[in-house]
């Protein structure tokens, strides 16, 4: 997996993102808007499953701002699907702050 999404470490951390994003994903064919959704970015739904999107984690130590989300990706359309559909539903229903800010985001601030 080459295809690869920096954020900062929001409430959720690696293990607890992970499981969420697996839960979403399992849900796809049970759901057919987000099944729509995900045909309307031109990606098979049935192609997304475990290990589609992984997250782990990159640093260490005590402080929260040391530690950064790495959200992988096994083609790069899935980017797409993380960013326009699954990554704000986590966001509504965990909180804003469950998943931090992209580090590629902000360093198109500065």
């Amino acid at each position: 997996m080459a295809d690869v999404m920096t954020y900062r470490l929001g409430s959720q951390g690696p293990g607890d993102l992970q499981r969420i994003v697996d839960d979403l994903l399992a849900s796809v064919p049970g759901d057919p808007e987000l099944a729509d959704e995900i045909r309307a970015r031109n990606v098979d739904p049935d192609m997304l499953g475990a290990g589609s999107i992984t997250v782990s984690a990159n640093g260490a130590g005590l402080d929260p701002a040391t530690v950064a989300l790495v959200i992988a990706f096994v083609a790069p359309p899935v980017i797409d699907i993380w960013k326009d559909l699954l990554l704000p539903r986590i966001r509504r229903r965990w909180g804003i702050n469950a998943v931090g800010p992209s580090v590629e985001e902000e360093a198109g601030r500065e």
